[in-house]
C-alpha cells in the first residue's frame, strides 16, 4: 500500500528499521518482513519474529490488529503502527485504555484516502477499492521497560504476559481440586452437619 497523502516522517514520526508486513515492490523501509518468501525479506511472518530490536513500521491486515498489540507488548516493541478509527473493534477499546495510553508517544489522524492500494495488488485491497475511505489513525510506541528475554527460545515475552497472554493480569495458581473420595467425605459432613 502507498501512503498518499502524508509523508509520515514529516509528521514527527522519525525514521522506522523494519517494514514488518511488506514486499519487496511496496516497502517502506530497508529491512522488511513478507508473508511469503521474497526477494530481499528478512524473515517470512513478523509474528515470527522479535520486535523488540528496532523501530517497526506497522501496516497490517486491519482484521488481525489485536495480533499486532499482542506483539508489540510482548516484545515491548518501538513501533509506528497504523490502525483505521473503528471505535466499536475491540482492539480500539484496548488502544484507549490506560496501559496503551502510557506506551504511545505520538499520536495523529490521517484523513480518509490517505492509503491506496499498490497497482501489483489493488485487486485484493480494500474489497475492490483502490483507496481506503476511513480516517487512519497513527500511533508511535515507546518502550516501557517490562520486557524480559526468555532463555532458551530467543523470544522476548513480558513476565507477567507468560502465563495468562500479553494484555491480560497473570493468572493467580488455584489450589488443587480434591479427590472423589475427599469429595464424597465433605458431602457426608454436610449432610450430617448442616451448619458446615
Amino acid at each position: 500500500m502507498h501512503i498518499v497523502r502524508v509523508r509520515l516522517e514529516e509528521a514527527g514520526l522519525g525514521s522506522w528499521d523494519v517494514d514488518r508486513f511488506a514486499a519487496a515492490h511496496n516497502t517502506k523501509a530497508p529491512r522488511f518482513n513478507s508473508l511469503f518468501a521474497t526477494v530481499g525479506s528478512e524473515a517470512v511472518d513478523a509474528f515470527s519474529r522479535s520486535w523488540s530490536e528496532g523501530i517497526s513500521f506497522v501496516l497490517h491486515n486491519f482484521n488481525q490488529l489485536g495480533r499486532v498489540l499482542d506483539h508489540v507488548e510482548r516484545d515491548d516493541a518501538e513501533a509506528v503502527i497504523i490502525l483505521p478509527e473503528w471505535t466499536r473493534r475491540p482492539f480500539w477499546r484496548r488502544i484507549e485504555s490506560g496501559a496503551w495510553r502510557q506506551r504511545v508517544v505520538l499520536d495523529f489522524y490521517l484523513e480518509p484516502g490517505a492509503i491506496e492500494a499498490n497497482a501489483e495488488n489493488e485487486e485484493h485491497c480494500f474489497i475492490g477499492r483502490d483507496v481506503f475511505n476511513s480516517r487512519l489513525r497513527v500511533m508511535r510506541t515507546k518502550k516501557l521497560g517490562g520486557a524480559i528475554e526468555n532463555v532458551g527460545s530467543g523470544r522476548t515475552v513480558d513476565s507477567d504476559a507468560e502465563a495468562s497472554g500479553p494484555h491480560q493480569p497473570a493468572r493467580k495458581k488455584r489450589a488443587p481440586r480434591p479427590t472423589r473420595s475427599k469429595r464424597r467425605r465433605l458431602a457426608r459432613d454436610r449432610d450430617a452437619d448442616p451448619s458446615i
